[in-house]
C-alpha cells in the first residue's frame, strides 16, 4: 500500500462517509498493513486501537497510566497509519479529559463535608486564578501529572464544555503528534 493509499485510509477513519455513516470497508482500509509481513489479523489491529484509545483515556485520568508507550510501541511495528494512532489517541486522551472535567464538575458538591480536600477559600482563591489565567491554560493539559489535575479544576471551575474539549484537543492532539514525529523520525 503506498503512502497516498495510507493517508486516504487515515481520512477514512477520521472522516465521516457522505451518508454520514462509517461502512466496514472504510472501516477496514483505514488499518493499513501488510498482514503476512506482521502476521496479525485484523481483528489484533482493532484490538489494538481499541487498546490505545483505553490506553489513552485512562492516562488522561487520575489514574496513572503508559498510552505514550503503547502508541511508540504501535508505530514502530508499522501495522497501522501513524495519522490513525494519533487520532485515536487524542480521542482516547479527550474522553479521559472529559471524565475529569465531570469529577470536577460535581464534586463540589461534596464541599461542605470534612473529607473534601479544598477549603471553600481556597476554591474560591483557585476560582480567581482561573478568571484572571484563562481557560487557555487548558492547552497545557498535556503536561504530566499537572494537566490532568488541570483538567479535574475546570470541571470545579465550570469551564465551558466546548471550549474545554477544543483546547484540550489542542494540547493533547500536539503531544501526540510530535511523540509520533519523534518515533518516525528515530525509526528512519
Amino acid at each position: 500500500m503506498s503512502l497516498t493509499d495510507q493517508g486516504k485510509s487515515a481520512l477514512a477513519l477520521v472522516l465521516p462517509s457522505p451518508g454520514g455513516r462509517a461502512t466496514r470497508s472504510r472501516i477496514k482500509n483505514a488499518v493499513p498493513c501488510d498482514r503476512r509481513r506482521h502476521n496479525t489479523s485484523e481483528h489484533d489491529a482493532l484490538g489494538e486501537l481499541i487498546g490505545l484509545f483505553f490506553s489513552a483515556m485512562i492516562s488522561a485520568s487520575i489514574l496513572p497510566g503508559t498510552s505514550e508507550a503503547f502508541l511508540i510501541y504501535l508505530i514502530s511495528t508499522g501495522a497501522t497509519a501513524i495519522p490513525v494512532l494519533v487520532a485515536i489517541a487524542t480521542l482516547g486522551n479527550v474522553a479521559g479529559s472529559i471524565i475529569n472535567w465531570f469529577l470536577g464538575r460535581y464534586i463540589e458538591r461534596f464541599g461542605d463535608r470534612k473529607w473534601f480536600p479544598v477549603s471553600k477559600d481556597k476554591l474560591d482563591k483557585a476560582q480567581r486564578w482561573f478568571d484572571r489565567y484563562g481557560i487557555y491554560a487548558l492547552l497545557f493539559s498535556w503536561v504530566p501529572l499537572f494537566g490532568d489535575a488541570l483538567t479535574l479544576f475546570a470541571g470545579v471551575m465550570r469551564a465551558n464544555l466546548v471550549k474545554f474539549i477544543i483546547l484540550v484537543a489542542i494540547g493533547k492532539g500536539a503531544r501526540y503528534v510530535l511523540i509520533a514525529y519523534m518515533t518516525s523520525a528515530i525509526a528512519r
